[in-house]
């Protein structure tokens, strides 16, 4: 028998060996479930992923609230041809507008997760009203670009968690 026998007959003996429901049950440290952010070590990563959301929603690339308001309001320029950002730059209304429809639901999603999270930082971290004040100032800044970019008719869901509340449409000035 030749080594290279040896070692294939020593690898199957090791995986007829194996119990193969453990190998697929393993623990990953860093992915986080949703009970861990409730806790005062998952407080600073659910705050910097509001930040993150808020970040890439206002600022976050060539689909963005600055973009988009940029090319409304001629500071930009879309030289591109996709339509969405075109038919924005020329004023022209169009029903469905893939590009504007992610900048409302980026800008909706950190708007959401600021809300829920200085709820969730109000009962992991009761003492921490520095945090709390930033997610508060998050929340203002996303419902305040809301009310800027889209006027009204913008609902404001809320979530705890279980449930979804789905919020009335809010006229310019309750937003």
């Amino acid at each position: 028998m030749c080594s290279s026998d040896l070692a294939a007959i020593a690898l199957m003996t090791a995986v007829a060996g194996c119990n193969k429901d453990s190998i697929t049950q393993v623990t990953d440290p860093d992915i986080f479930s949703p009970t861990d952010y409730t806790t005062l070590a998952g407080a600073t990563p659910l705050r910097i992923g509001v930040i993150a959301n808020f970040t890439s929603a206002f600022d976050g690339g060539t689909d963005s609230f600055v973009t988009m308001g940029g090319n409304l309001g001629d500071e930009m320029l879309a030289s591109d041809t996709f339509d969405g950002r075109l038919t924005i730059n020329a004023r022209k209304s169009v029903e469905m507008n893939s590009e504007m429809e992610a900048v409302y639901r980026a800008m909706q999603r950190a708007r959401s997760g600021a809300a829920s999270a200085t709820l969730i930082v109000a009962k992991s971290t009761p003492d921490s009203t520095v945090n709390r004040a930033e997610l508060y100032m998050y929340l203002g800044y996303s419902e305040m670009m809301l009310g800027e970019g889209w006027c009204s008719g913008v609902p404001f869901s809320s979530e705890d968690g279980s449930t979804q509340t789905f919020g009335q449409p809010k006229t310019t000035d309750e937003i």
